[in-house]
């Protein structure tokens, strides 16, 4: 475990994270086969809009499963605290609590992110069973593609029916949040539901051929999103236990899987309770940018100038600093939080403190404070401190690790 050493310019224990040492209180649910589950509520929070997590935490039911399906590992972890993020505008973490989701199990998964059927293969089905219902085969929520037909292919052909029918629905992430009944109970009050889209499909014609790439235009993914969350909420709303729950479904747009920032949520809708269809969706107008960019440039150019100008005094006293890069996490157009990742050869601890002081420096001259900064300085083997500036405040943080 690493061991923190507070340098002088900052104080390590900051009010509105100190921890609230009240007693934690206990709490049933019940669960799905009518079984008694106790549980612990925290008292203390360490952040006055977070969510309280019960205890012992129970892991999702599909854990895991999204490292398989969401190849850009910046977002897996966005997936899950973005929908956190919009949960709150729905679930007031004053009132619920936070658990991962409990209901869409990796078989459901595997089913709902499969291949829709084709007209002729539903036509078929139909034929050979004559009681059956055309919903009952159409479980795959992506594009249909004629597996006969595509067997039969050559390479181009397999190509362009691949790049005419991608596969847009990387992942579903579910959320459940808790709610009291009375005083010692708690049950099941919101699911909130991100649907995963690729804006670009990776796929090979056959097994050790080369990876082609198509890009997936966004009207098109929000199209079909919008069509796939309306067949999501109605496969939840047949299950009797999840009938008459608010449900929260946003769309989350994936960056590229090479991309070194995560990708943003688009859209999202609340479904009332016993509600089957949609109605209003609310845009979610949220971006990260990478710094430097032509992007950063072009659509924030004074943060990219500030930007450029912190890049230039880093390296004014330290010429052994390997590469400078920050991400900027901008909602409605504003720029909230910037995160910067500072790599230098280092020679000694004292160099860290004396790089660290610098930074520390610069962070108050190049920044204004009406956005969060974070700047994490790293040697090739490891994170070697940390300097945080939350917005409104006069002077940053700094940690060292020993």
């Amino acid at each position: 475990m690493k061991r923190l050493m507070l340098f002088s310019l900052a104080l390590l224990i900051v009010s509105g994270c100190a921890p609230n040492y009240n007693t934690d209180e206990e709490v049933v649910q019940e669960t799905e086969d009518e079984e008694e589950q106790r549980y612990i509520i925290p008292t203390n929070k360490l952040e006055e809009d977070t969510y309280r997590t019960i205890l012992p935490y129970v892991p999702g039911v599909a854990r895991g499963y999204i490292v398989d399906r969401v190849k850009n590992r910046y977002d897996i972890d966005e997936v899950e605290q973005g929908l956190i993020r919009q949960a709150k505008d729905v679930f007031d973490p004053e009132k619920y609590f936070f658990q991962e989701g409990q209901y869409l199990t990796e078989d459901t998964l595997g089913e709902y992110l499969g291949r829709q059927p084709t007209k002729e293969e539903v036509q078929e089905h139909l034929d050979e069973n004559e009681d059956a219902n055309p919903e009952d085969i159409q479980v795959g929520l992506n594009p249909p593609l004629d597996d006969d037909e595509y067997k039969e292919a050559d390479k181009e052909k397999r190509k362009e029916m691949q790049e005419d029918s991608p596969q847009i629905l990387s992942y579903i992430h579910e959320q459940n949040y808790l709610q009291r009944v009375n005083e010692d109970q708690m049950q099941l009050g919101g699911i909130a539901v991100a649907l995963v889209l690729k804006s670009e499909y990776a796929f090979q014609t056959d097994i050790g051929e080369p990876t082609f790439y198509t890009e997936i235009d966004e009207a098109e993914l929000l199209k079909f999103g919008k069509e796939a969350a309306e067949k999501v909420i109605n496969r939840l709303r047949d299950r009797e236990e999840l009938a008459d729950i608010p449900i929260l479904i946003a769309l989350y747009k994936e960056n590229e899987a090479s991309g070194i920032t995560p990708g943003n949520y688009l859209t999202k809708a609340v479904v009332d309770p016993n509600g089957r269809t949609i109605g209003e969706w609310e845009n979610i107008n949220e971006q990260y940018v990478l710094f430097p960019s032509g992007k950063a440039e072009r659509d924030h150019y004074d943060q990219y100038e500030a930007f450029t100008a912190f890049e230039r005094d880093v390296g004014e006293f330290f010429p052994n600093y390997i590469g400078v890069i920050g991400t900027g996490y901008f909602n409605s157009g504003n720029l909230h939080d910037l995160s910067i990742d500072i790599t230098i050869e280092f020679n000694g601890k004292q160099e860290v403190i004396g790089f660290t002081q610098h930074v520390y420096r610069l962070v108050q001259e190049h920044f204004p404070n009406h956005y969060d900064v974070e700047v994490n300085v790293m040697s090739p083997e490891r994170q070697e401190s940390v300097v945080y500036r939350k917005a409104d405040k006069e002077e940053p943080e700094v940690y060292i690790y020993q």
